[in-house]
């Protein structure tokens, strides 16, 4: 990779992800680099491919680095992988959309919600970085239905995101995982920011189950080495998300599994362990680096009927 940085510059930035790197799994989701304003290597929030990874690569060394002042070289090289300098920064948000995107929040019906009220993000506009199709895809047909088909003329990946009044985004995870008890959505997002903040915990997945013509909220939980998940740490389990979200967000059920299935790249799938659940079948079975995970998921006594 052609750059202007420093030696110096690298040298620091791959120290930082040299001892991120070598930290066990379950303790790169709770670990801070100094100098990274409290951002940890592996959320509910910013899922990376860190957390299973063993070459640090460029991606990662942009977001472990320490913040920059305006006109660094990395700012230069990379302006995408920073918020704008100009604009103020509020704890819990997004800046702002990234430059020469026209990013927007929309509703159920395809109009611009109003600030505060959760939908899904859109662009409506072409960007730098837009792909301009598939491979092997003739007349563009996945393409189209992939990002355009939902909101014609509308850029739209499937993030659930709300603006704020400062002029900020957040995001509130996936909206194919959306949670909906009692017709009301939210984002799994939110439980997970609770739930991975537990020391005993060390890493999560929620879905919604259908029940008695409703949706409950799942948690599974892959508890923390020599940790087991009894009565007392789900009690605080389910604390932590009602004080930290609402009543809403407190699961029905929350059980241990030993493990997460996940895509090749890291991604937790949680439409794929609701289809196990409510029995229907795993379409991208093939897509993940651990379809055997999905064993502990199936036909639990727990989640029948």
């Amino acid at each position: 990779v052609r750059h202007d940085l420093s030696e110096d510059l690298l040298d620091d930035a791959y120290g930082r992800l040299a001892e991120f790197f070598a930290l066990p799994r379950e303790r790169k989701d709770r670990y801070t680099v100094p100098g990274s304003n409290g951002q940890t290597g592996y959320t509910g929030l910013l899922v990376e491919t860190a957390a299973i990874s063993d070459v640090p690569d460029w991606k990662e060394m942009l977001n472990w680095s320490a913040p920059v002042p305006a006109g660094h070289p990395l700012r230069l090289r990379y302006p995408h992988r920073y918020g704008d300098p100009t604009l103020p920064v509020h704890a819990g948000q997004i800046q702002g959309p990234v430059l020469g995107q026209a990013m927007d929040v929309f509703d159920v019906h395809g109009d611009a919600a109003p600030v505060g009220q959760q939908g899904e993000l859109v662009c409506t506009a072409p960007f730098p970085s837009m792909p301009l199709g598939f491979w092997d895809d003739p007349g563009d047909e996945r393409y189209r239905a992939t990002y355009f088909e939902r909101f014609p003329g509308a850029w739209h990946q499937g993030d659930f995101a709300e603006r704020t009044p400062e002029g900020g985004f957040v995001i509130h995870g996936r909206s194919d995982a959306t949670l909906n008890p009692g017709g009301v959505r939210i984002g799994t997002a939110e439980i997970y920011r609770q739930v991975d903040a537990l020391d005993e915990v060390a890493e999560s997945l929620v879905i919604g189950q259908s029940w008695e013509d409703d949706t409950r909220i799942v948690l599974f939980v892959v508890p923390a080495a020599g940790v087991d998940l009894d009565e007392d740490l789900i009690a605080r389990i389910r604390t932590a998300i009602r004080s930290g979200a609402s009543p809403r967000h407190v699961p029905a059920v929350v059980l241990a599994v030993p493990d997460l299935p996940r895509t090749r790249s890291g991604k937790l799938v949680e439409l794929a362990v609701r289809n196990v659940v409510e029995g229907r079948p795993v379409t991208n079975v093939e897509a993940l680096a651990n379809p055997e995970a999905l064993d502990a998921f199936r036909d639990r006594p727990e989640l029948g009927a």
